[in-house]
């Protein structure tokens, strides 16, 4: 457990190197909060990057878990939560919101309609052009196509 949070450490001092100021870091991809080390992560990340925003992208689903040293680790480093909204589960979205709220955690929640519009203009070109899709894209600091 310690030699995972001293190469998490070490990733970050390595990309710190590399890259001296991120305006903003996401952490997405499968789940975040399934990861028992996110509290740690987000540690690192703070540390290293001091005047970073910190976001930690999520469906949602696992929020009501954000309780404890979590929740106290997330309100420490000025992270904020962004929740992937989906059609259909606006009650759930509130109870969530209101957990939020309750721990004291900056949130925000990203519409589906806007994500399912931001994709659509990719697969109506039809195009893997990687520059062909920047051009296209509404965001010009965006990293990921």
């Amino acid at each position: 457990m310690l030699l995972q949070h001293f190469m998490q450490q070490i990733d970050m001092q390595h990309l710190k190197k590399l890259v001296k100021n991120i305006w903003r870091i996401s952490l997405l991809g499968g789940e975040p909060l399934l990861n028992p080390k996110l509290g740690n992560i987000l540690n690192i990340i703070r540390e290293i990057y001091p005047n970073s925003d910190i976001e930690v992208l999520t469906n949602g689903i696992l929020v009501p878990k954000i309780t404890g040293i979590l929740a106290e680790v997330i309100k420490q480093t000025g992270c904020s939560i962004l929740i992937t909204q989906y059609p259909g589960l606006d009650e759930f979205y509130l109870k969530m919101i209101e957990h939020l709220k309750n721990q004291g955690i900056k949130y925000s929640i990203n519409m589906g309609k806007q994500k399912q519009e931001f994709h659509k203009r990719f697969i109506e070109k039809d195009d893997t052009d990687v520059n062909i899709k920047f051009d296209y894209c509404v965001s010009k600091r965006c990293v990921t196509l």
